[in-house]
């Protein structure tokens, strides 16, 4: 059960279980051994700390007495030593491996009980305290990474393990204060997410201490943000006399909004940006050199009185005759900032008939410049030479849902931008039903299209740089369809359908609608997937090689209006199969094989976008040419055949002309189910067994569970 271990412990016996209690003490004993650090014995040290941090982990989700033993020998006090020893050799080897030993332990502690043992002591404020050699970067690495995972334990429980409010003391804070102004980027975020971690104790004590030891900290910080505030201005500056351009006043507000809640603040703001005139602007922040200084505004008599003058600046952003959205998303952003706020500003808002979730009396009806102006963004995507970017206009809907929510007794609301919202519908469907006829990846582009606006929702803490530089037009901006302006004609036809997709659902919100018709789906009860039964029986099989990756596998081929099916028979029972494949046939590309007259090159491409790798590229290979043309054929009428029955839902959808008329299924319908039926093999009794091993199912119930199916044979 025990071998030596050589070296300068060959005295100590290892265990060879390393999880159990047996082990750490022999682990204590290599620590005891080795007390002197030297360059011999570093390696058996830093092996020690490694498995010390693994068998404290087991033990804290399996073994009391693991932790019992570690406080009873201080095996933290030698951890201390080992450090100063490494620091007075003039190296980091040793001190490398305990910091990650110890922030791998405090990450991974569950238990509350085994954490106060390792906070015991205060032998983790002293390593806090110790000095390292931050000079090499992968100490600083190790340590802030180390004080960060302290922070995210710190709780009302813990926090008098780090703070002593009597002395206040609390070296977390402060030595996280010494790297503030660090050089690496990396540790001036670990040191806010530290400094974040710490505000949110809610400790009476701490929160005191706090306002003293932050206040020449906050101060720098602030100082660094109004830096990069204007600096980032420059990049949207557009030689305007002023501090700050629309679009940045517009976007730090919104941010504003977004992030703090501290109700005095944000009451002060909010009133100020609804109701109050342009008399505040007569002072305004001058900066020179390093410095900033208030001076007097240079303002004409008439712009001063202007009434609610921040106000009528929201609702000028939101004049549609503009040349573009540039303004309108900011704009919009800061209406659903104000109404998405956690400061209870409700009764503000009220004053200003913005209807709100919140407030002690309900809004009845929305501000109507607000409405308007929210209705002419929706109404501008209708125009002839819109600039309108798809992002604004689903920021637009979304924040109309937010109103009417609010206000939802105003049916007169509900009914105006439903009238608004499908004339733009209207205007959209004609754009898509020219574009219908002449585009052969309309069907492609259009379920892309839905996919992502079913799929991705605006979320603008997301929002970037991006959006603060004028509307890009250049795919190589980098920058995703919605959020730039169409260049060329699929750009285009896309963005037509999604402005199509979002006026449309709002439409369908205000109307209360249900959704009938998307997504696209035809005969969804017949639909076959991967692991079903099928019957099989009465139908002629196409045998076929399937190669792909150095892998051959034996298949049968099967087709029904909508899908490729490759299926292997049923061991169990003769005449059904389970389906090993499933492949969309308008998804499908068909080419044959330039050396082999056999052959097929099939390419089943996947859906929701072209960087999906597909789902199958493989070659079929067939017993002769004559069965290879048959399914090719098959395979390419198919194609056809399901893509004509997309576009036709497509056309009814959009209200245009359908040509495409249902094609009748071929092949004659044999005992109530077509040959080669995709049908489930369904357990009579209901049990819990699965349903490939229901072998005693009655005929009766595979017809009733298979006579809507349209599934045929190669």
């Amino acid at each position: 059960m025990l071998r030596r271990l050589g070296g300068s412990s060959n005295s100590l016996w290892k265990p060879k279980n390393p999880h159990s209690l047996e082990y750490l003490r022999y682990l204590h004993g290599v620590l005891q051994k080795n007390e002197k650090l030297t360059d011999p014995n570093k390696k058996v040290l830093v092996e020690a700390l490694r498995a010390i941090s693994e068998i404290l982990i087991w033990g804290d989700q399996n073994d009391g007495t693991v932790f019992d033993f570690f406080l009873e020998r201080q095996m933290l006090s030698h951890f201390l030593q080992i450090m100063k020893q490494d620091s007075l050799n003039s190296g980091s080897y040793v001190s490398i491996q305990l910091l990650q030993t110890l922030n791998i332990l405090f990450e991974n502690i569950r238990h509350e009980t085994s954490l106060y043992f390792l906070l015991s002591n205060n032998h983790v404020n002293h390593i806090i305290t110790h000095r390292f050699d931050f000079q090499n970067e992968e100490i600083m690495a190790y340590y802030i990474s180390f004080l960060k995972t302290l922070s995210m334990r710190l709780n009302p429980a813990t926090i008098h393990f780090f703070f002593n409010e009597f002395s206040n003391e609390f070296p977390l804070l402060t030595e996280t204060l010494k790297l503030y102004d660090s050089r690496e980027n990396m540790v001036r975020i670990a040191v806010r997410t530290i400094l974040l971690n710490i505000i949110r104790v809610p400790a009476e004590g701490l929160q005191a201490y706090l306002a003293g030891a932050l206040r020449d900290y906050l101060c720098d910080l602030i100082d660094q943000l109004v830096d990069m505030a204007l600096d980032l201005d420059v990049f949207v500056r557009n030689n305007q006399a002023m501090l700050l351009t629309p679009i940045s006043s517009l976007f730090f507000a919104s941010q504003i909004l977004l992030v703090v809640a501290y109700k005095p603040l944000i009451e002060a703001f909010v009133q100020a940006f609804l109701f109050e005139d342009a008399s505040i602007l007569c002072t305004q922040w001058i900066r020179s050199e390093d410095s900033y200084r208030l001076e007097p505004a240079s303002t004409t008599g008439s712009v001063a009185h202007e009434d609610r003058a921040f106000f009528g600046g929201l609702l000028a952003a939101l004049d549609s005759t503009q040349n573009d959205d540039y303004l309108s998303f900011y704009a919009l952003m800061l209406i659903y900032a104000m109404l998405q706020n956690k400061g209870d500003i409700g009764d503000i808002l009220t004053a200003a008939s913005i209807p709100h979730n919140g407030g002690s009396t309900p809004v009845p009806t929305c501000e109507p410049r607000i409405l308007k102006g929210l209705i002419e963004v929706v109404e501008s995507a209708a125009k002839a030479d819109s600039r309108l970017r798809p992002v604004t206009l689903e920021l637009a809907c979304i924040v109309l849902r937010q109103l009417v929510l609010q206000a939802d007794d105003d049916n007169n609301m509900h009914e105006t931008i439903a009238r608004s919202a499908g004339v733009v519908q209207a205007v959209m469907g004609t754009h898509l039903a020219a574009a219908l006829s002449r585009e052969q990846s309309f069907l492609e582009m259009f379920e892309d299209e839905y996919d992502q606006f079913s799929h991705c929702q605006l979320r603008l803490g997301q929002v970037g740089w991006e959006l603060l530089l004028p509307p890009a037009t250049a795919p190589n901006s980098g920058l995703p369809l919605n959020k730039r302006l169409p260049e060329g004609h699929e750009e285009r036809v896309r963005t037509n359908i999604q402005l199509y997709l979002h006026t449309r659902k709002l439409k369908q919100d205000m109307l209360g609608e249900p959704e009938i018709h998307l997504p696209l789906q035809i005969d969804t009860h017949a639909v076959v997937r991967v692991g079903d039964c099928i019957n099989l029986n009465n139908s002629d099989l196409l045998s076929v090689t399937v190669a792909s990756n150095k892998t051959r596998l034996s298949r049968f081929l099967v087709t029904d209006r909508l899908q490729l099916i490759l299926v292997e028979p049923d061991p169990k029972k003769a005449g059904w199969a389970l389906v090993a494949f499933v492949g969309l046939l308008q998804d499908t590309q068909i080419s044959g094989e330039a050396t082999d007259s056999r052959s097929l090159n099939v390419e089943v491409e996947s859906r929701g976008g072209a960087k999906k790798p597909p789902l199958l590229q493989a070659r079929f290979i067939f017993d002769d040419h004559i069965r290879c043309m048959a399914a090719k054929q098959r395979l390419t009428k198919g194609r056809q055949n399901a893509r004509q029955l997309k576009m036709g839902l497509i056309c009814e959808l959009l209200g245009c002309r359908n040509e495409i008329m249902a094609r009748a299924n071929p092949f004659k319908i044999v005992k109530g189910c077509a040959p080669g039926s995709a049908r489930k093999q369904l357990d009579v009794n209901r049990d819990n067994s699965p349903s490939r091993n229901s072998m005693n199912s009655s005929n009766d119930s595979r017809s009733e569970n298979s006579r809507t199916s349209g599934i045929h044979h190669v």
